[in-house]
């Protein structure tokens, strides 16, 4: 009967899992200069300021993977970007905006804890920055 008990005290109690996601909603800031700061929402957009640009985009969550997929910078979408940095480099022969860099996508690790979020910079396609978020 004890073992009845048990199996369904774990049942019931034991196996309910959190909404997907839930665990990295909020606040985030970088432990290390440059400050970076990044705002996870419930609805799966995302908002980060860089040093001098905010990208805004959608994240998904799978397993301790955090995947960041930038959609604008600055409010304008990458042809957008790429259209100024171009036009910046033509007047002044340089770009104030590095759009390769800024809208690549961002791998993090969800530490075990769920108090930090770590990028190694590394991957096709992936923002080549290494930097660890803690919760803010």
């Amino acid at each position: 009967m004890k073992r009845l008990t048990l199996l369904l005290s774990l049942l019931v109690f034991g196996c309910s899992t959190p909404e997907p996601g839930s665990s990295v909603v909020g606040s985030w800031v970088t432990t290390a200069e440059p400050t970076y700061r990044l705002s996870l929402a419930e609805d799966r957009s995302y908002k980060m300021e860089l040093a001098s640009d905010r990208v805004e985009g959608r994240w998904l969550l799978r397993g301790d993977r955090l995947t960041l997929t930038p959609k604008t910078i600055n409010g304008m979408t990458e042809d957008e970007a790429f259209l100024k940095s171009n036009k910046e480099i033509m007047e002044m022969g340089r770009s104030t905006i590095d759009v390769q860099k800024t809208m690549a996508m961002w791998e993090l690790t969800v530490s075990s804890d769920g108090q930090r979020l770590t990028s190694t910079g590394q991957g096709t396609g992936i923002a080549p920055v290494v930097a660890e978020f803690r919760r803010e």
